[in-house]
């Protein structure tokens, strides 16, 4: 963070109109960071015990100024009331006391611990923001850092992937060794994750796992799940389940398949 007024007016051969517009703005805080996560939210809510919001209470500097703005607008039903508030912990929300509106930012000091609690109602946040941010001024909102999007990708492995129930590599088949490539997004205290899998195989019959996959790949929220696909010579199906992942090649148009001599190209990738 910086306070301009620390930024000497005379400096790169600024005219005097222009230290003149600059000085207006003396004490003004230029680009806080948001202490509002939404993955901690999701982590941490609770209900407080008035009105019955979801709430979060959020760990600061004790003692401290910081200014919590949002983009939910009052409410139009109910004379103006707040739909967003920030108090101390268990404080008594109330519009004209402790609200936060679109238009009216709330200045507010942390306790002896530096404890923040922040509440809302009737809005989704998917579509509004709320910031909470060191000082006495609002600026534009920015996610905070732990809801920046991040990125982790595998690259292809071979390392970690099983063949089983006679399923063997066939030279006959292009990128024939079997491997994966896993991506997965965080944002938002949610998971986005990315699997490719492609194996040349033969040797197996229908109705028998083929291929086993490392359980890093998968997330504990996607146990048991079956996810169908194939061409039109054969049908498998990858499941995400408690036994570990797999590729199970299943009947074809409802009928039982073996590999062919030649051997299929398994080759998927997966968003879930």
């Amino acid at each position: 963070m910086a306070n301009i007024t620390t930024i000497d007016p005379g400096q790169a051969g600024w005219d005097r109109v222009a230290n003149k517009n600059f000085e207006t703005l003396a004490n003004t805080v230029v680009g806080g960071r948001n202490y509002f996560s939404m993955a901690n939210f999701n982590a941490n809510k609770f209900e407080e015990s008035v009105l019955k919001m979801p709430s979060v209470i959020l760990q600061l500097k004790p003692n401290t100024v910081y200014t919590v703005s949002t983009t939910i607008p009052a409410r139009t039903d109910l004379d103006d009331a707040q739909d967003c508030f920030a108090g101390p912990v268990g404080f008594r929300p109330e519009s004209g006391v402790n609200g936060v509106k679109d238009t009216a930012p709330l200045t507010v000091t942390t306790d002896a611990v530096g404890k923040l609690q922040v509440s809302y109602r009737n809005t989704n946040l998917r579509e509004n923001h709320i910031q909470v941010e060191l000082g006495d001024k609002a600026t534009d909102w920015r996610p905070a850092i732990e809801d920046m999007a991040q990125v982790s990708d595998t690259g292809w492995q071979t390392e970690g992937v099983g063949l089983v129930n006679g399923a063997k590599v066939t030279d006959s088949k292009p990128n024939n060794v079997p491997m994966y490539r896993f991506v997965t997004l965080t944002a938002n205290g949610e998971e986005l994750h990315l699997l490719s899998i492609h194996a040349g195989l033969t040797g197996f019959s229908s109705r028998s796992k083929i291929i086993t996959l490392p359980t890093s790949v998968q997330s504990a929220l996607e146990n048991v799940q079956g996810i169908p696909f194939g061409d039109d010579s054969y049908h498998a199906t990858l499941w995400l389940s408690a036994s570990g992942p797999n590729v199970y090649f299943d009947t074809y148009q409802g009928t039982a398949q073996s590999a062919p001599s030649g051997g299929v190209l398994i080759s998927t990738t997966v968003m879930y």
